[in-house]
């Protein structure tokens, strides 16, 4: 079987058909789990058969489509997960296209420093779920850092 891994399921069909094989492409009719799966949206991330894998050219090919999970009226931690590393503007602009329509409040960690946050870049967040009507908070690394050096 060839690798359909990382294609949409029109390239997969085109690449199915380049190959010889006449069988239907079959999206998310099963429940397959591919270990170590790319996410995202919209590409395919699992088949059976296997890359590899002898297969007849008349039978179906299984895939999944991988679908970011999304709860209506819900913002998810897996998309909140993505603001880290943006500036504050492209985290407000993130949620206002994933539906947040609350208030996005700012501030510096006063307890912790984020190691390999960038400055001005969003490092973490509250709270890890949401309604798209919550305030979140984006938490930037402190501007400065007090050091005190030994004697």
């Amino acid at each position: 079987m060839i690798n359909l891994m990382g294609k949409t399921p029109e390239e997969a069909t085109a690449a199915l058909r380049a190959a010889g094989f006449r069988g239907e492409l079959e999206i998310n009719r099963s429940a397959l789990e591919c270990v170590d799966a790319e996410k995202k949206p919209g590409y395919i991330n699992c088949q059976n058969p296997d890359v590899g894998q002898l297969a007849y050219r008349n039978h179906h090919v299984n895939v999944t489509v991988y679908q970011a999970p999304t709860h209506t009226g819900r913002i998810t931690r897996d998309q909140l997960e993505r603001m880290k590393g943006m500036t504050v503007e492209e985290a407000k602009k993130y949620l206002r296209s994933v539906g947040h329509t609350g208030e996005v409040v700012v501030k510096e960690d006063q307890v912790h420093f984020h190691q390999g946050c960038a400055k001005d870049r969003v490092c973490d967040y509250g709270p890890n779920g949401a309604s798209t009507g919550d305030r979140i908070t984006l938490v930037l690394n402190k501007k400065s850092v007090d050091i005190t050096l030994p004697d």
